[in-house]
Formats: C-alpha cells, structure tokens, sequence
C-alpha cells in the first residue's frame, strides 16, 4: 500500500472561539437549569435530580456529563487508532475483498469554520440516537427522572417527551465521539479503497472514513427527520389541549416556547461535550496518524 509521511507540520486545529462559546452556552443554561429548579419554578425534582443511573442532586448530575467528557477524551487519544484499523478491516470484510487500499496525502491545512461544520454530523447523531431511544419506556425511565413530569399542563406529553430527548442527548453525546473519532482518523489519514473493476466498469475510488460517514449521516438524517415530525404533532395537540382547558390561574406562556426551543438548540448543546472529545482527538492527531498507517500498510 503506497504511504506518505505525517511528520509535515501538522499543528492541532480547534476552533477556541467557537469552543468558548458553546462552553459559555452551556454553563448559563445549566445555571438557570439549576437556579430555577430551586426556586421551584421547573419541575425536577432537587434531590432525584435528572439522570436516574447517576448518584448526586441535580447540581451533580451535569457535572456528570463532563466527567464523562473528560473520560471520554481520554479513551480517544489511546484507543482511536485501533479502532479505525477494525473498521478498515470491516471495510474489507463487507465489500468481500473486491477493493484495493492505498494511502493518499491529504491537505492538512484546515480552518475552524471546517472543524465546526465536522462536528455538526456527530451532534445530529447523538441527537438521531437519542430519538431512537427514547422510544423505549423501560430505557427512558432507567436513565432520566420521568416522575418530575406529571402535571398535564406543565408537562404534557410533548414536553416530557423533548425533556427525555435533550438530557440523554448530552449524555451520550461524548460517548458517541468513541466511534466518530476512528472515522475522522482515516479521512484524515488518506485511506482510500479502490473497487476492483469488473468488464467494462471503471473502477470507484472512495474515502474508506467517509463510506463510513455515509451510513451515520443516513441514520441521522432519517432518525431527526421522524423525530422532529413526532414532536410537532405532539406539540400543536398539547397547544390545542391548553387552548381549550386552560389551568387554573392562568399559564405561563414561556412553557408554550420549551419543545421547540429545545428541540431547535439541541444539536447546539450537544457540541458542548463533543468539542471536549474534539479537543483530545486533534491533539492526539499526529500520532494516531502514525500508528494506524503503520498497521494498514
């Protein structure tokens, strides 16, 4: 397999502007998250806090979701290589080893604007995902406090429903950078995978990284698409519901903005854990570039 050297100047390249941004996003909403659950004016419970499967009050309960971006940075700078050479060697288990492999330099001089637009598909990931599995009852309730929601003005179906969606989105939201990262390591290394040509066919040369891409952006795109009909639906039924049985002392008209705020800003809010897991992967870059071509050759 022809090869090229990754000892060209290849600093890391993280868009800090917008990291700090989305940083600073997400520490203002978890005050107010936070403060407003105190004050009483949210419904989650103090002590239970969002996430049943972790111990501590609701305080706790987002430091959580960095403790396990941290981690997961971790795992990323060590094991991001040998997974992408198992999905290369998936690669050549599904097309039957009717492809050729070669390494091909690429362009290494990329901009933040770049690496902002790479980090959407995996927000829309966690965020597809999330959707897919908030269709399980038991699952729901194994990792997120359903019982805060039991006022049917307060939280009706749509709000319990986007609720459940956006806090296991963050959740999972770094976790998912374990399989992206592998993914993004064989664009950037160049792996590129040839069919062999049959008859008259000209052979197809494909980035093997983004074949994999492919399948998530499909599983994304399907899974948001669905997800945010479902919410829709649920949404104009729940404004019908309050429209024509208004509660008692009236209704605060901020809840009627809460589904479609959160549904709208939720791949925003998945970046913050996911730029943490960025972060570790360009560090780790040049490295990790080394050791996964040294196995493909």
């Amino acid at each position: 397999m022809e090869s090229y050297s990754v000892d060209q100047e290849m600093g890391p390249v993280i868009p800090w502007r917008f990291f700090v941004f989305i940083q600073l996003l997400m520490l203002i909403t978890i005050t107010a998250t936070v403060v407003f659950t105190y004050a009483g004016a949210f419904p989650f419970d103090i002590n239970l806090g969002v996430y049943r499967i972790l111990p501590g009050d609701i305080l706790l309960d987002f430091v959580w979701i960095y403790v396990f971006s941290i981690l997961v940075s971790g795992i990323i700078y060590i094991v991001t290589p040998w997974v992408s050479i198992l999905f290369w060697k998936g690669h050549r288990l599904l097309t039957r080893g009717n492809t050729l492999y070669k390494i091909k330099a690429c362009n290494m001089q990329v901009t933040e604007s770049m690496q902002f637009r790479r980090l959407l598909l995996p927000a829309f990931i966690a965020l597809g995902l999330s959707l897919a599995l908030v269709n399980s009852e038991n699952l729901v309730n194994l990792l997120f406090v359903s019982e805060s929601f039991v006022d049917p003005y307060n939280a009706p179906l749509s709000i319990a429903y986007v609720m459940s969606i956006f806090f296991i989105m963050l959740l999972i939201a770094s976790i998912i950078m374990i399989l992206i990262a592998p993914i993004w390591l064989l664009q950037d290394g160049g792996i590129l995978s040839e069919r062999k040509s049959k008859g008259r066919s000209p052979s197809e040369v494909e980035s093997v990284g983004s074949w994999y891409m492919k399948l998530l952006k499909g599983f994304a795109s399907i899974t948001t698409i669905i997800g945010y009909l479902m919410i829709s639906i649920q949404t104009v039924e729940w404004y019908q519901f309050v429209l024509t049985s208004p509660p008692p002392g009236g209704f605060p008209m901020f809840i009627f903005f809460v589904p479609v705020f959160a549904m709208i800003m939720a791949p925003l809010f998945a970046l913050g854990p996911i730029s943490i897991a960025q972060i570790s992967y360009e560090k780790s870059l040049k490295n990790n570039l080394k050791k996964m071509q040294s196995k493909v050759q």
